[in-house]
């Protein structure tokens, strides 16, 4: 409990002020491990300045400023579809789904900012529950994004997600052609070291990707991807197993023809979208969500460039 309201503060600390009687339980020296009951009582011994400190408060207020910022600052995003419950927003390219680091901005702190601007939430909420994102894409992955505005909307969505209770398509564009509509299965391993994975296309169901081709142009193809399991760059890693890397993806890709695109075009990242999802008839009681077909639109450098490519 003083851990969840004392949210910036190291569980160390709390020990310490524990220890120091800065912290007690119906006025006595408690020790952390006491299990509260009805009329238990806490206080808490601190300077105002302190308090604010490790509650992420202002003058006893939650600071909502690295909200506010992320909403001003961040642009491009996109509101497409929401209710009492849920937002869903379409991530341009370059933005973080959630923080890296303390200082980020993020599409999580975009997200809160936007839901004060509109007066559908108050800071004195945020004390109770934070709306948050529910999946995560790479940063320079444009594409929906399923967030949650209440508890139920956080519960429901997080376990669709878990139990593959929806479906979500991508968008891209890789080198070659010839590619037939098929399942990518295998095995995928991660290499830390270089931020980069290796799959291993096979027999084994660890990871499952389904492709099919929507257009080619002779030199590359838009390629539609299901994805079945989420794993970290798995499109982008087993399309470059198959022997067609994404277009743009420096990574895993060709360097030389994504320096052609870079070129043309202005290319700077990997052409991979996440357009579409598509909710079943069980939607763990959102009911608004049942059958539900969401899309988002490309970004423009990418449309542009289908357009040239006669895609």
């Amino acid at each position: 409990m003083l851990i969840k309201h004392l949210p910036k503060a190291a569980p160390s600390f709390i020990y310490k002020m524990l220890r120091k009687k800065n912290i007690t339980l119906n006025g006595k020296k408690a020790i952390g491990n006491e299990l509260l009951k009805s009329g238990d009582y806490i206080e808490i011994f601190f300077s105002d300045v302190t308090y604010d400190k490790f509650r992420g408060t202002v003058h006893g207020k939650p600071d909502v400023s690295s909200y506010v910022d992320a909403y001003s600052e961040l642009k491009g995003i996109k509101v497409i579809y929401e209710d009492e419950d849920v937002v869903f927003l379409n991530k341009p390219i370059g933005v973080l789904s959630q923080k890296a680091t303390e200082s980020d901005s993020s599409l999580n702190e975009w997200l809160i900012g936007y839901l004060l601007e509109k007066g559908k939430i108050s800071a004195e909420s945020l004390r109770d529950f934070k709306p948050s994102v529910c999946n995560r894409l790479d940063r320079n992955t444009a594409g929906i994004v399923l967030c949650s505005k209440s508890l139920k909307g956080s519960r429901a969505l997080s376990g669709l997600i878990k139990d593959r209770k929806l479906d979500k398509y991508y968008l891209a564009l890789v080198k070659g052609t010839g590619i037939k509509e098929s399942t990518l299965s295998g095995n995928l391993s991660k290499d830390s070291s270089a931020n980069k994975v290796k799959v291993k296309l096979g027999d084994k169901e660890e990871i499952r990707t389904d492709i099919k081709p929507v257009s080619d142009n002779g030199k590359v193809t838009l390629v539609e991807a299901e994805l079945f399991t989420g794993k970290t760059h798995q499109i982008r890693a087993s399309l470059a197993a198959l022997g067609h890397p994404l277009i743009g993806d420096y990574k895993y890709g060709d360097r030389v023809l994504n320096d052609a695109f870079k070129e043309e075009y202005g290319l700077e990242s990997q052409f991979l979208v996440c357009y579409k999802v598509k909710f079943h008839e069980d939607t763990n009681g959102l009911d608004a969500l049942i059958n539900l077909e969401i899309k988002a639109d490309l970004p423009v450098i990418f449309d542009e460039l289908l357009k040239k490519e006669k895609l």
